[in-house]
């Protein structure tokens, strides 16, 4: 059974990709963006505080499958910290935004996050 804040998360997550991003390293052409470490990849958006290093809890507006293309921009995660900044003003707005300070990632990059966080390979 779904909980509360689990509904609240999921219409928070509908407005997640609202945010201005700096898109400068992808390419509008082919929706595609390079990585430093996994080259051509599809881009993905998370808060600032999403690392490779450390677990800061792993928010996502649906179960991603690392085995799946997403090419039109689906993927977007967000932290424990950012979480609770969400469920305490209710929406993303110029301050949860602020606060997440969203970054532009490559697809392969967000599935390495998103493993660090939960403790598995996801998918």
């Amino acid at each position: 059974m779904e909980s509360c804040n689990d509904k609240v998360r999921a219409a928070l997550s509908a407005t997640f990709d609202k945010v201005y991003l700096n898109t400068e390293s992808m390419s509008e052409e082919n929706n595609r963006v390079e990585c430093c470490t996994h080259g051509n990849r599809y881009p993905a958006y998370v808060c600032h505080h999403l690392n490779l290093q450390k677990p800061v809890g792993f928010y996502e507006p649906f179960a991603s499958d690392p085995s799946v293309v997403y090419s039109n921009d689906e993927l977007s995660a967000w932290c424990d910290a950012c979480d609770e900044v969400l469920m305490r003003i209710g929406k993303w707005n110029e301050e949860s935004e602020s606060f997440a300070k969203i970054k532009l990632v490559c697809d392969a990059c967000f599935f390495d996050m998103k493993e660090l966080n939960l403790g598995y390979q996801a998918g």
